[in-house]
């Protein structure tokens, strides 16, 4: 069957990783030097993994470590001559990274790069974190996305995408910065099973946050641990909060500074929702367990549990402009990543008629159904029109990891 009947783009907002580099008088060297500490890859066949590195100048022996996570403790699970070694794992394949150390005799000559299948499967355009992590490391690694892509003048406009995929777990990170062009994932099945602490977004530029676009988070709990404490969601348009879980008082604007315009659907608020300047906004399907307070002109009411009451006299409305429907006559949700058993998997939501409130609960993902993660092409930066038709045209469906794809072709 070459038609595909329905496809679903998941296009995750992130960018390349940019490593030190080293100067040297002697490239060649250089090279060669680099050649191992670059060529660990790992490939999968049911359980088993099988590691391939190339062989280093001297080493008789080479180390192989494993971690349940990239920036987790490696420790020692066996040694080799060979430039390759299979390892075999009761549990997800996904699991784990591994390193590889050359050695000659008792001396350390060189170690590889951390390789993984979960780097294998997303590409080096998506970080994915472990609850199993160091969180120094963890909170580092964010912080460097965050310092550059939250400033205007450095990311307004830049070719740099991210994204920050959390496996199921509580992580205890600091708070998180989501700057331009990044996207925080949770992997649960529902927002419950993946936890941090909280989110920020402030202004960027011209003390206000009207340039505040492309950037998002979904399938995540936010817990601030008190309904009162806030999380500060200051951004306009194409800004997305999809499927949260906010222990805590969700603010969509910095302070009250100049704001234009967001969105937010299928989320759970324990405290209040609400914004002092946001101009306009859309929130379908919510629930907010303390109400709605502020915002201007024209903020919209979907399906909205606890919405407020409607604004009547529209020609006299100056502030607190609402319009609210009870229900939401049709509606699907996002289709996103998630994993189960320690398999990637897509879920796609059912269609919900008259519904109000979120579509899912804390054990029950809601209406839908899963897509195994080997239907889908995962295409990265760099495919090109060719390859990705040819994947459509063999019944795949398409996740777009973050980049920017420069197509000579339409996509059929």
């Amino acid at each position: 069957m070459n038609k595909l009947k329905k496809f679903w783009a998941i296009v995750l907002v992130l960018s390349l990783v940019i490593g030190s580099v080293t100067v040297t008088g002697n490239r060649e060297i250089t090279a060669m030097n680099k050649e191992f500490e670059e060529s660990l890859e790992v490939s999968r066949n049911g359980n088993s993994i099988t590691l391939h590195w190339v062989e280093k100048e001297s080493a008789d022996t080479y180390e192989v470590f494993r971690s349940e996570g990239k920036y987790a403790e490696f420790t020692m699970i066996g040694a080799t001559s060979d430039t390759t070694y299979t390892d075999t794992v009761s549990d997800s394949v996904y699991k784990y990274y591994y390193k590889v150390v050359a050695k000659s005799g008792s001396t350390i000559l060189d170690e590889s790069n951390i390789a993984s299948m979960d780097q294998t499967l997303w590409g080096d355009s998506v970080d994915i974190f472990s609850a199993a992590d160091d969180k120094t490391a963890v909170n580092e690694r964010i912080k460097s996305i965050s310092d550059h892509m939250m400033k205007a003048s450095d990311a307004e406009w830049s070719d740099e995408r991210y994204a920050l995929m959390f496996k199921p777990g509580e992580y205890d990170i600091n708070k998180i910065n989501v700057g331009f062009y990044t996207q925080v994932l949770g992997l649960g099945k529902t927002p419950y099973e993946t936890s941090i602490p909280n989110i920020n977004v402030d202004s960027a530029a011209n003390g206000n946050v009207l340039i505040n676009f492309w950037r998002g988070i979904e399938n995540i709990s936010v817990d601030t641990g008190s309904k009162a404490n806030e999380v500060k969601w200051g951004a306009s348009q194409a800004a997305p909060i999809r499927r949260l879980y906010v222990n805590g008082k969700l603010h969509l604007d910095d302070i009250g500074l100049p704001a234009s315009g967001g969105f937010v659907a299928d989320t759970y608020v324990t405290g209040q929702t609400g914004s002092w300047s946001q101009q306009q906004f859309y929130l379908r399907n919510n629930n907010m367990e303390e109400g709605w307070y502020d915002g201007v002109w024209n903020i919209m009411f979907q399906g909205c549990v606890n919405a407020p009451n409607p604004s009547e006299d529209w020609a006299n409305t100056s502030y607190k402009g609402y319009t609210v429907n009870d229900t939401t006559d049709v509606v699907r949700e996002k289709p996103f990543v998630y994993m189960d058993q320690g398999e990637y998997k897509v879920f796609v939501p059912g269609l919900r008629h008259n519904s109000s409130g979120v579509s899912w609960s804390r054990d029950n993902m809601g209406e839908g159904r899963s897509i195994d993660i080997e239907d889908f092409y995962i295409a990265k930066p760099g495919d090109d029109a060719d390859t990705i038709n040819t994947a459509l045209a063999d019944g795949k469906n398409i996740i777009f990891t973050p980049g920017v794809y420069r197509l000579d072709d339409p996509l059929d």
